[in-house]
């Protein structure tokens, strides 16, 4: 995939003058739209901002393995005229969400229960936008296979080993792998017989990119599950179980994304039973 990409001019960029969202949810509603490169830079930025805020271009290019051009451009599709300005703007939003996590504003909802209540929005906005067929579709193929792989990286390593509880309890052959050497020699070993579910938020990761293509090579059946339906991930995959996005950080420790990918396990396993 080509990393060029068109720089906003400056009737796109955003209107300083109007309410907006900070540079890390701005850079986490566009991964998936992002080529390789630029997408590798935001999801690095987005899981490790208080890092950024304290590197230098030079530093954060070597961390990310981008060119510092790209990074120039990432911060430009931002909305901001360069690196220098990004991370002022970033240590204003961390910040902001810091002061927030201990205290109410006013009248407002505290933080903490927001919180709660975003968490219900993004389970039920992961129900309005399931589609049951393909689901059904998904499980029943499960339930034919004679070994389920799970992987992810992260919180979606814990989200792995979730959904290969539940399927696991549900009669399959299944198992969640966290170590990405021995998921890519797993992954290699799989045949026709064989399925492998890869977990991204961002669509991608590269390590859960290189285990699912290197298990659909193998020939097996594979499945993403992710927020993103045009990331890398998501292309790699015979079938695309979708998860809502959240309008809270999920990075810098937090499990929030677990909730709405316990339904979408749930809601896999009604369906997948093994064949008899």
């Amino acid at each position: 995939m080509s990393e060029d990409l068109a720089i906003p001019d400056s009737t796109q960029r955003r209107d300083r003058t109007a309410p907006d969202q900070g540079p890390l949810d701005r850079l986490e509603a566009r991964i998936g739209d992002l080529p390789t490169a630029l997408a590798r830079a935001a999801v690095y930025i987005v899981e490790n901002p208080e890092k950024v805020v304290r590197y230098s271009l030079k530093e954060l290019s070597k961390f990310t393995k981008t060119g510092e051009a790209s990074i120039v451009r990432l911060c430009h599709i931002a909305g901001f005229e360069g690196f220098s300005e990004f991370k002022l703007a970033l240590a204003g939003q961390l910040a902001i969400r810091r002061t927030a996590g201990v205290q109410a504003a006013g009248d407002e909802q505290h933080p903490v229960i927001a919180m709660g209540h975003e968490l219900a929005r993004s389970i039920d906005h992961t129900v309005d936008g399931i589609d049951l067929s393909e689901i059904e579709r998904v499980g029943r193929r499960l339930g034919k296979t004679v070994r389920i792989d799970v992987f992810g990286s992260g919180v979606s390593g814990i989200i792995a080993e979730l959904f290969a509880y539940r399927l696991l309890r549900a009669g399959l052959n299944a198992h969640a792998i966290r170590d990405i050497t021995l998921a890519n020699e797993v992954a290699n070993g799989l045949d026709a017989r064989a399925a492998a579910i890869a977990i991204s938020e961002s669509g991608v990761t590269a390590n859960t990119v290189e285990f699912l293509r290197s298990a659909r090579s193998a020939g097996a059946y594979t499945v993403a599950v992710t927020c993103h339906s045009r990331s890398d991930l998501a292309r790699t995959a015979d079938a695309v179980l979708l998860m809502a996005r959240l309008n809270i950080p999920a990075y810098g420790g937090y499990i929030n994304a677990v909730p709405r990918a316990v339904y979408v396990a749930e809601a896999l396993s009604a369906f997948a039973s093994p064949s008899r």
